[in-house]
């Protein structure tokens, strides 16, 4: 067992979203962190990949039987995944999840559409208008600021269009293409609740030549812009557990470096774990101490519970023919949603939107592709356990997920399919490709809950700070503190939630609290 010699202000458990601006953040205030990554460290020209041969590929997805499902897998980017074969994990015997990873620095945000959306204030109050699950204990009006921070930090792309269910934020100014302006036309002519709006996107960086440019990774947004001087990063290192001085303190963490096989414990005054959200509750389940047997952080019973996604169900393929196109393009666009936002109240709750991206030839032919994001009720009994049976590579014991969906996701997912149709009709395309399915649940890699926000210990993990109940130096701000998933893609939320945490742990640091 190696010790560390040195004691850092804070430990940041990843290197994704959360863990990237964890970093940015408090290293900017003069916090000395280090960075605990699970994965390697690759080069640029390795990241970008290079297509493999159509056998290599196949090789490949024998390795990847799960992550192949993830609809951004192909033979340029599969190396960004995890291998299945030497990370298992179990399924509850009646549900299924697709667990669609990647362990390296930078995490998923590698493959991150770059898609950069607020949520409203209508989700963060969501329960109080519909009766289900509880409340965010924080308001639209709280986290705003940081919204503003993290938009203006890393570069988003958007027009100002005032619309309750996607408040408009700190854009950077694009031209919005004549077809799309068209297209939007034609939709609000015959639906004028429904707005086609230009993507709000991460900026790329200049002479990027991929929808997954490095600037919309950690790498680029966050680390490459950290104050060197105060961060410490390590790769290949696997945090087991969280250990603690005393019951309501944790003292630091115990990490198996990947390569060697050697073990290390390295201690700080603050922790914040942001590996995503089933490897933060596998750690704080496995960190279970006499004080908290049912895992860390766990005094009021609901850690693992109120597992969320975000379904996919109608996604489909439609061309058109566009008159007066004479350049071609290419644009993504999207569609907020629209239900259960007035009066009129539909047969599910909550709601639902689109992502859309159009690819137009000189000769004014379109292909528009659309795909549904739904929102997922916060049920107690969609949940994550250990299975004391199996193992990972590290020796560690691996989640069990239990997760279904429910009536309120099916009907969304059929109402989502007659409002696909619709718009495409209502543009003047014809589809030409249908999956109506509902893809399995996980696919959109957006998993959420587990150890949730909430205005009581009795009925949540953290605290309105992101901060645990019981453990008053361990912090938490990947997807696991969400109480309800909204509709929109919840990166940027992630990484305002962080900022806005980060303050608060720069303040007790500075008073000598934590």
């Amino acid at each position: 067992m190696h010790q560390g010699a040195v004691k850092y202000d804070a430990i940041v458990i990843g290197s994704g979203a959360a863990g990237g601006m964890a970093a940015r953040c408090l290293t900017d205030g003069g916090a000395s962190v280090l960075v605990l990554e699970a994965g390697p460290e690759l080069p640029e020209t390795r990241w970008r990949g290079q297509k493999l041969s159509p056998p290599a590929f196949a090789a490949q997805k024998q390795r990847q039987p799960i992550q192949s499902q993830s609809l951004s897998y192909n033979n340029r980017n599969c190396h960004l995944f995890i291998d299945d074969i030497e990370n298992p994990y179990s399924v509850g015997a009646n549900g299924n999840f697709t667990w669609i990873r990647s362990r390296l620095a930078g995490g998923r945000t590698l493959l991150w559409s770059g898609f950069a959306l607020r949520m409203s204030a209508h989700e963060f109050t969501s329960a109080q208008q519909d009766g289900f699950g509880d409340c965010w204990p924080i308001t639209y009006e709280e986290i705003a600021p940081y919204y503003d921070r993290v938009e203006t930090l890393i570069g988003v792309y958007g027009t100002r269009e005032n619309l309750p269910a996607l408040p408009d934020g700190s854009f950077l100014s694009a031209p919005t293409p004549a077809y799309l302006a068209e297209l939007r036309r034609r939709v609000q002519l015959r639906f004028p609740e429904r707005h086609l709006i230009p993507a709000r996107e991460v900026a790329e960086a200049p002479g990027a030549t991929d929808s997954n440019s490095l600037s919309y990774s950690s790498i680029g947004s966050t680390f490459n812009r950290c104050n060197s001087a105060k961060l410490t990063f390590r790769s290949n290192a696997v945090v087991a557990r969280i250990e603690l001085d005393h019951p309501g303190h944790a003292s630091g963490v115990l990490f198996i470096d990947r390569e060697t096989g050697h073990w290390y414990k390295a201690a700080a005054k603050a922790i914040l774990c942001c590996a995503s959200t089933i490897e933060t509750v596998r750690l704080l389940l496995a960190s279970a101490t006499q004080e908290f047997p049912a895992g860390l952080a766990n005094s009021s019973g609901t850690l693992g519970h109120f597992l969320m996604d975000h379904f996919g169900g109608c996604r489909l393929i439609a061309t058109g023919k566009l008159r007066e196109q004479h350049t071609a393009a290419r644009a993504r666009g999207y569609i907020p949603r629209f239900c259960n936002m007035g009066r009129e109240r539909e047969s599910f709750l909550r709601g639902y939107g689109f992502q859309t991206d159009f690819e137009v030839d000189h000769d004014g032919n379109m292909i528009m592709s659309l795909g549904v994001f739904g929102e997922v009720l916060p049920y107690y009994d969609n949940f994550i356990e250990l299975d004391t049976q199996k193992n990972d590579s590290c020796g560690r014991a691996v989640p069990k997920i239990h997760f279904q969906y429910r009536d309120n996701e099916r009907l969304m997912a059929l109402h989502a399919q007659t409002t696909a149709r619709e718009l495409v009709d209502a543009m003047g395309l014809a589809p030409v490709v249908v999956h109506d399915a509902l893809l399995p649940p996980g696919t959109r890699a957006h998993e959420l809950g587990g150890a949730r926000m909430g205005s009581s210990p009795e009925n949540s993990v953290l605290n309105r700070w992101n901060q645990s109940w019981d453990i008053g130096n361990l912090f938490i701000t990947d997807g696991s503190c969400f109480p309800s998933a909204g509709y929109q893609g919840p990166t940027l939320t992630i990484m305002a939630l962080t900022a806005r945490t980060c303050d608060h742990i720069l303040g007790r640091l500075g008073t000598g609290q934590l």
